[in-house]
């Protein structure tokens, strides 16, 4: 069995709201009542000529990337997870302009 690491303050998670969007965020605090992140955005998945890839956009972009999101536990579809490396590295080029190299594949 695989054991994940524990999800510490300033990671980079994923999970799932009940309206049926993934978000990508940086982790800031879970409770019992309510998970906090900020700089969120909304992986979508998109079919192309080249395959299976993920466009990002704005989880809600009339409000500052930077304050906290504070979304209640009860809107929650699946718990804050690492996303795949590549996912990672995707989100934090879009959100900090670093590119940083991979080994895995590209993500659109």
């Amino acid at each position: 069995m695989l054991i994940k690491p524990r999800i510490e303050k300033d990671s980079i998670v994923s999970f799932r709201l009940i309206t049926g969007e993934t978000l990508i965020a940086k982790f800031e605090d879970l409770t019992l009542e309510q998970l906090v992140v900020t700089r969120p955005v909304v992986a979508n998945p998109i079919q192309s000529e080249q395959g299976y890839g993920i466009y990002y956009t704005p989880f809600c972009a009339t409000v500052d990337e930077d304050q906290e999101f504070v979304i209640p536990r009860s809107n929650l579809l699946l718990q804050p997870m690492h996303p795949r490396d590549e996912l990672k590295q995707a989100y934090l080029k879009i959100t900090t302009g670093l590119d940083i190299p991979s080994m895995g594949s590209s993500i659109i």
